[in-house]
């Protein structure tokens, strides 16, 4: 074996525990994959077995504030909105987590997106004390974070919207301005459809649940997640839902393990079946690569001096 080989054998072998060391199993979501966020209760973002409601953890959010909300653009990019008490327009990078601000909402905050083509719309709400105060239909630049509004909501809150390509229609749950005194039984969102060009909405039917998210599987199923966990016996977190279009009628899926579901967003580009779908891609971390950059140098230059003697 010549010097050259066995150097580059060395340097292989010491890449590969280099490798070992420092890789990082990135999890990037395969397409059909159902994602969920839990806002400030966990600021996690899940994968959610759509067969089982089982959620699965994939990393932490929050470096931008809760997110209250997620939506997928049709070429994959992962919209987000925040709040805790200033909303801003993110974007998220689902294999490490990386919150990217596109822009910041100073007044209200966007409690719900949805898009319909490649435009995002969204539940804007403006608190009390503010003169502009209510619950508007906005869409919003993804590149600046910019709202036009496009008419008020006759809701007191929208935590949920999603738009079913195949019918035009854009969906959404949320309360209604007549609610029940205190103490009167518990708040039940709605499901209801919006005209996009004016915001009049069309209520369909009660889901008897309080619902904090809403999405569209491929397969035209409408999912939606339970806001916050109803503590009884055998609960395990919020639950997923399945809702049905035509009445709002709610059946439970199962337990998501998480004690909220603030969000809900399907990768896309897959028809889903039922159960998870996540692709494992080894990747190296940052530290691995700045090792096996200095070991490949070192390799280099030992063996141009071995080669020059």
């Amino acid at each position: 074996m010549t010097a050259t080989a066995s150097l580059r054998g060395t340097a292989l072998a010491l890449a590969a525990c280099l490798l070992a060391a420092g890789a990082a199993w990135a999890q990037p979501p395969a397409p059909g994959t159902l994602l969920g966020s839990t806002g400030n209760a966990g600021n996690a973002l899940i994968s959610v077995d759509t067969a089982t409601g089982t959620g699965t953890f994939l990393c932490g959010l929050g470096s931008l504030g809760p997110v209250t909300e997620i939506r997928h653009r049709r070429d994959g990019a992962l919209f987000a909105a925040t709040g805790g008490g200033e909303s801003a327009l993110i974007t998220i990078d689902a294999a490490t987590c990386t919150e990217t601000l596109m822009g910041r909402h100073y007044f209200g905050a966007v409690n719900a997106l949805a898009f319909a083509g490649n435009t995002l719309h969204g539940a804007y709400f403006v608190p009390p004390g503010i003169p502009t105060a209510g619950l508007y239909l906005v869409t919003l630049d993804t590149e600046s974070a910019q709202l036009t509004i496009s008419g008020r909501l006759p809701f007191n809150r929208v935590r949920g919207m999603a738009y079913d390509a195949a019918t035009a229609t854009m969906y959404g749950v949320g309360t209604p301005l007549l609610q029940p005194p205190p103490g009167e039984g518990e708040i039940e969102d709605e499901l209801f459809t919006i005209d996009l060009t004016n915001a009049d909405t069309t209520v369909i039917g009660s889901t008897s649940q309080s619902l904090g998210a809403l999405a569209f599987g491929a397969d035209g199923t409408l999912y939606a997640g339970e806001a916050v966990a109803v503590p009884n016996e055998g609960s395990t977190g919020a639950r997923l839902f399945t809702l049905d279009p035509a009445t709002g009628a709610a059946t439970a899926v199962g337990f998501t393990d998480f004690p909220a579901v603030s969000g809900l967003s399907f990768v896309p580009g897959g028809t889903p079946g039922p159960g998870p779908s996540v692709l494992e891609i080894p990747t190296l971390g940052p530290a691995g690569l700045a090792g096996l950059g200095l070991l490949l140098a070192g390799g280099a230059v030992a063996i141009l001096r071995r080669r020059r003697r």
